[in-house]
């Protein structure tokens, strides 16, 4: 059989055998100048983490609670007697001072001493026939002896000396009792204090029981915290009658600065509180208006204690013995912490231990841990990632001379990798899972893009399972 190709179809076959050609040639050349792979060990590093110092100190402590404060004493200022408003003290303005006794508003008295002025001239003439009935029982008393009036007649004179005796006693009580309303005219302050707000001005007139203002004392300022049962029990002497031995201080923010007043504990309330279940310590801060004190330098003007200002008090508690300060994140949930007991290098391996948690505040818990005192020990916090009991790790925060994070025994030990195959050295060591990398072979200077870790970097898992790299502490 003859086939006739033509000419254009020749050229494309030529084509098409010239790139098979290329390819095979191109294929045997890389084949053949490839240069023999190496493989590059992987270092599995201690990891790195932050931690705190345990150190054991004892006596006391304070816990804290929070609330607002108030004064001890908030009076509505109320007329007692009706009038019109015919002076206002410069004092009666809201936020002004006062001093106890000072008179804030006058009412018009002219009613009032009129009214005053009438019962002195009713007693007066009460008191008149008071003396005159007296002496009439004096003279029938006589005449009786003589025998020139009846027993009647001296009756009827006692009877009167009574009614007469009365009506001065009844006048006596209306005159009091309108010589107190004119006191009363005049609106005086019943302690040193502050006013709140006010609602009067002159001309205008008051009934008796209408609140035109409320004031409240400058003497002392209560704050009422809610302790659960937990907290009370640390305090000394708490349901004695005296509790102002229990030394407490209150802190407030003001301006972006903090400041703080001396406080005693003043009494606990009655009974449980029925929604908390917790118990309310109130603590007193005496002279509120005294300029409370920085707790470090700043440029804000000190501020006196503010009524309804919320503030923080800390309370001293009883001496409880040997405890540790840790923060609250190092407490785990089955009542243990992790520690770490670190060589020179601030290397050393995490051990648990039980604590007893005395008191747990917003940041931090004061415990006794189960463990006697050691130097160089350090507690873990939540923040370490996948580390765990028996792993080995280094304390970024250590206080000891610089010194480069120890690397563990390679992974992979190889002299030289042949194309097929890859020869594993039976001293080989397997580090415990949390704290090694994964191993990785590099060929040819390609990988499949996981990181690789230099000599000087660590490689740290978090819970998650995500891998993230660190530098060793310089």
């Amino acid at each position: 059989m003859k086939f006739n190709i033509d000419n254009e179809r020749k050229h494309w076959l030529l084509v098409c055998l010239g790139i098979v050609g290329f390819g095979v040639v191109a294929l045997f050349l890389l084949t053949a100048l490839k240069s023999e792979p190496t493989l590059t060990p992987i270092v599995a590093k201690t990891p790195i983490v932050d931690a705190e110092r345990l150190v054991w100190q004892s006596g006391r402590f304070e816990i804290t609670a929070s609330g607002r404060v108030v004064p001890v004493a908030t009076v509505n200022l109320q007329a007692q007697v009706s009038g019109q408003v015919i002076e206002l003290s410069e004092s009666l303005k809201s936020g002004a001072h006062f001093k106890s006794g000072a008179a804030l508003l006058k009412i018009d008295p002219l009613t009032l001493r009129a009214k005053a002025a009438e019962l002195e001239a009713q007693l007066a003439s009460a008191k008149a026939d008071l003396k005159l009935a007296k002496s009439q029982i004096t003279r029938s008393k006589k005449l009786l002896e003589l025998k020139a009036v009846s027993r009647e007649e001296l009756d009827q004179r006692q009877a009167e000396f009574a009614a007469a005796n009365a009506r001065v006693a009844q006048f006596e009580a209306s005159l009091l009792s309108a010589k107190t309303d004119l006191s009363r005219s005049i609106i005086r302050a019943p302690f040193d204090g502050r006013v709140m707000s006010e609602r009067v001005s002159v001309g205008d007139v008051l009934a008796p029981g209408v609140a035109f203002a409320e004031i409240y004392s400058t003497e002392a300022f209560e704050l009422s915290l809610a302790l659960p049962e937990a907290d009370a029990v640390l305090l000394e002497n708490l349901f004695s009658i005296d509790t102002a031995e229990i030394v407490a201080r209150v802190e407030a923010s003001f301006g972006g600065s903090r400041f703080f007043w001396p406080a005693v504990v003043d009494r606990v309330e009655a009974g449980l509180d029925s929604a908390t279940r917790t118990i309310n310590v109130v603590v007193r801060i005496d002279a509120p208006e005294a300029r409370g004190q920085a707790m470090r330098e700043t440029e804000v003007e000190a501020p006196p204690l503010l009524s309804s200002m919320f503030a923080q008090a800390f309370i001293q508690t009883r001496d409880v013995g040997r405890y540790v300060k840790v923060g609250r994140d190092s407490v785990r949930s089955d009542d243990t912490i992790w520690f770490v007991q670190v060589n020179a290098k601030g290397i050393g391996t995490v051990q648990s231990a039980n604590v007893k948690t005395l008191n747990n505040q917003q940041e931090t818990a004061y415990v006794r841990p189960d463990l006697e005192d050691a130097s160089d020990t350090y507690v873990l916090g939540s923040d370490i990632g996948g580390v765990l009991p028996g792993n080995q790790v280094q304390i970024r925060n250590h206080q000891t001379e610089q010194i480069e994070p120890q690397a563990v025994a390679p992974i992979v030990q190889v002299d030289q990798l042949a194309p097929a195959s890859v020869d594993v050295l039976p001293s080989a060591e397997i580090l415990p899972q949390a704290t090694l990398a994964t191993p990785e072979v590099i060929l040819g200077g390609e990988h499949d893009g996981s990181p690789t870790l230099d000599a000087d970097q660590t490689e740290v898992v978090n819970p998650a399972g995500e891998a993230k790299i660190e530098e060793p502490v310089q």
